[in-house]
């Protein structure tokens, strides 16, 4: 999980004596909370800036596909992985497969619905109204949780695992979080009907650091 995690550190640390206000730092991920060693104040750790919206004012935004009862898979860089364990989640649940894909390597499987054109509001569309969400994005992840949908999050690049760990972890979806495709079991999968609500105390902690900070 940690791997590549400390060339970012590096980078950050350079990044630092760089900033305008250096009195308002804050990392989104919760393993950068070590970095506090290194600084000389508290460094609070806040959620990425999708959560400073709600799921009712995310669905005024996003355009509604007009689909129901099918698994959304956000393949960016899972490849065939990831949809092997979108096509146990079909074996389960009979449910067809969406694919939102920026590849164009082509995505082998039967009667799968490959798009290619999804722009963002699109995108958040079909996660909105997925039955099951499977993919290896982390704002993939993200949405879904804030949708309150079964998520499964296969980790394509373990360099930038650590934010979707995190997340889940937050939610206790920890057993949502596939590192290897054949290992992944179906009736394992975490379920939250508001997965969202979790995140309650965390949004308003980031809400109220952002407000107080552009004041």
């Amino acid at each position: 999980m940690y791997e590549g995690l400390y060339s970012w550190i590096v980078v950050v640390l350079d990044i630092f004596p760089m900033v305008e206000r250096p009195d308002v730092r804050f990392y989104r991920d919760v393993l950068f909370f070590f970095l506090k060693k290194e600084l000389d104040k508290e460094v609070p750790c806040l959620l990425d800036p999708i959560f400073l919206l709600s799921p009712k004012e995310w669905k005024e935004i996003m355009v509604d596909c007009k689909k129901r009862n099918y698994i959304f898979v956000y393949n960016l860089n899972g490849g065939t992985n990831l949809m092997k364990i979108a096509e146990k989640v079909k074996q389960k649940t009979k449910l067809k497969i969406i694919c939102a894909t920026p590849s164009y390597l082509p995505i082998r499987g039967r009667s799968i619905i490959v798009r290619r054109d999804l722009g963002p509001r699109e995108f958040i569309g079909m996660i909105a109204n997925a039955t099951y969400v499977v993919t290896d994005s982390f704002h993939g992840t993200a949405f879904s949780v804030l949708f309150s949908k079964p998520i499964i999050s296969y980790i394509a690049m373990p360099s930038t695992s650590s934010r979707i760990y995190s997340l889940l972890q937050t939610c206790s979806m920890e057993t949502n979080f596939v590192k290897n495709p054949d290992e992944f079991e179906f009736e394992k999968i975490s379920y939250s009907t508001d997965s969202y609500k979790a995140l309650k105390p965390f949004i308003e902690k980031s809400s109220s650091y952002i407000n107080q900070a552009i004041l």
